[in-house]
């Protein structure tokens, strides 16, 4: 808590107007939200513009000030002949913010847009910032990660969701990265295929990026026996992932809507059946063979 003469005396300073006006507010305690109040309401008093209400109240208060369309209510408020700074009183208003609608209110946003601001869910609600943090955090067990609002802890369903090996907004595939995403794909190998994995009869297709050619993963490939082939530069159609697995999930999410990229991905990954990708496989072959017999060149 914090005595309300404070803000009104900034705003007499920076207006260098007369001091008598600080007895506005000095002699009742206040929180924040109506200090702010106060000071529209002198501002309104003494004929400022809301647009110079606003530059005043963020000349003040900062980090802590009132959104813009706050400031802009209750300056049109107080034009309209308000005289009080307090909440009005409300039939059965809740103790707490925090309530179940509220709750489910902030998880729709989130769920929306996972790039929406604490700040802009409260101004949209209605509801203060520090409880919206509350929210995110204890009730909803969500925290920031490259701007985005992700899960504390990934459930049993989510780690099944990420099988697909997404990657992360604002990562980078690097060596490391890279390397990591490998040591998964041969331990899958050998929990799902234990068979080919002990004889190594499987081989690994990727193409020429740094990270894929790095002689760190040469000899991280060459350490666990994985055979590489060779892929060549401009060579889509030698690349099954370019003529077979892309443009079929393509296809089934051309113009719809999802919430997640992630999740629609991988739904439509789990609907192609398995033989499609052992004949996409076969297909390759019969594509190299084409292109040994064009002499390099493309082919139809």
């Amino acid at each position: 808590m914090q005595i309300g003469v404070s803000v009104v005396a900034v705003v007499v300073k920076t207006e260098r107007l007369a001091l008598t006006v600080v007895i506005l507010c000095q002699c009742r305690e206040m929180d924040v939200k109506e200090e702010q109040r106060a000071a529209i309401e002198f501002c309104c008093k003494v004929d400022f513009s809301v647009t110079k209400t606003v530059e005043l109240i963020h000349k003040a208060y900062g980090d802590a000030v009132l959104s813009r369309t706050t400031i802009f209510e209750w300056h049109k408020r107080f034009r309209e002949g308000r005289k009080s700074v307090k909440d009005d009183e409300r039939c059965g208003r809740s103790i707490t913010s925090r309530t179940d609608g509220n709750i489910a209110a902030v998880d729709k946003m989130v769920k929306e847009d996972r790039n929406v601001t604490s700040r802009l869910i409260a101004d949209t609600l209605g509801i203060p910032k520090t409880v919206v943090l509350r929210i995110l955090r204890e009730d909803l067990k969500k925290r920031k990660l490259y701007s985005r609002f992700v899960p504390h802890a990934l459930t049993r369903e989510q780690m099944d969701e990420r099988v697909a090996e997404f990657v992360q907004e604002g990562c980078t595939v690097n060596v490391e990265y890279y390397k990591g995403v490998l040591d998964r794909l041969i331990s899958r190998i050998r929990r799902v295929r234990p068979a080919l994995y002990r004889t190594r009869k499987f081989f690994l297709l990727h193409d020429k990026a740094p990270a894929h050619s790095a002689a760190k993963i040469r000899q991280f490939l060459t350490q666990k026996q994985v055979t590489t082939l060779n892929h060549h530069p401009y060579s889509p159609h030698l690349s099954p992932p370019d003529y077979f697995l892309f443009p079929k999930v393509k296809l089934q999410l051309k113009g719809a809507r999802f919430d997640t990229i992630q999740k629609a991905v991988t739904k439509q990954l789990n609907k192609i059946p398995a033989e499609d990708f052992s004949n996409a496989m076969k297909k390759l072959e019969t594509r190299a063979n084409l292109c040994i017999t064009s002499n390099g060149s493309y082919f139809e």
